[in-house]
């Protein structure tokens, strides 16, 4: 099942409220609402937020002063501030402190879901780097015996692949033994029976050959009586 990322919207108008609440949810996202920062603070503990959408002119506190509790709970959270012209300057001073990005009311709900796109992405990419240093890290908290470059050639690939969600296999190459060369000496022929032949025919031909040499020195020896 894919992951459903959860959206918090904060604005008193209700047009404007339920009217995202309706469209996001078409998006596939989660979404929670509240009417004012108070009601949004009660449900910040309740679950985990990965955007909130705040609108800056409400009664009571203001997007700002909402914004900068939201982080003081969770700076994870991504901040977009909904806006009207005459208080962009306000909303500039929100991405000052850390929100990701403001929209002007009245906007199109294309270009809003684009820009909730966009910063989810962004967080996504994000988080991703951050769990890649933390393996790079690991893995260079490991110490191998060697600092030869066919060993460093070996890390560099460790370091490739460790990210991925993978079993990989890293095989030395099969030793060869060089002969024939400038201080290397050829290896002794092995002994007949570590090749499977067997010895008792080594030891018939021992036996033949004493028969043999006998033999001859019996001919010998009959030619030399006279």
């Amino acid at each position: 099942m894919d992951y459903k990322a959860s959206l918090l919207v904060v604005d008193d108008e209700n047009v404007v409220r339920e009217s995202l609440g309706k469209w996001f949810e078409e998006e596939g996202y989660m979404v929670e609402t509240a009417t004012s920062a108070r009601e949004a603070l009660l449900k910040l503990p309740s679950q985990h937020w990965d955007l909130a959408l705040l609108d800056i002119k409400m009664p009571g506190m203001d997007g700002l002063e909402l914004h900068r509790k939201i982080r003081e709970v969770d700076s994870e959270i991504i901040v977009i501030i909904m806006t009207g012209y005459a208080s962009v300057e306000t909303a500039v001073q929100a991405l000052k402190d850390g929100a990701y990005d403001y929209i002007t009311k009245p906007f199109d709900p294309d270009d809003l879901a684009r820009l909730v796109r966009k910063a989810l992405e962004h967080r996504r990419i994000k988080d991703e780097n951050v769990r890649l240093r933390e393996s790079l890290d690991e893995i260079q908290a490991v110490e191998l015996v060697g600092q030869s470059k066919p060993m460093q050639r070996v890390m560099e690939l460790v370091r490739t692949v460790a990210p991925l969600e993978t079993t990989v296999l890293i095989r030395r190459e099969r030793y060869r033994q060089r002969t024939g060369g400038a201080g290397h000496s050829p290896p002794e022929p092995p002994p007949d029976d570590a090749h499977g032949h067997d010895p008792l025919r080594g030891a018939h031909r021992n036996s033949t050959r004493e028969r043999t040499l006998r033999a001859r020195k019996g001919r010998l020896h009959r030619r030399a009586i006279p």
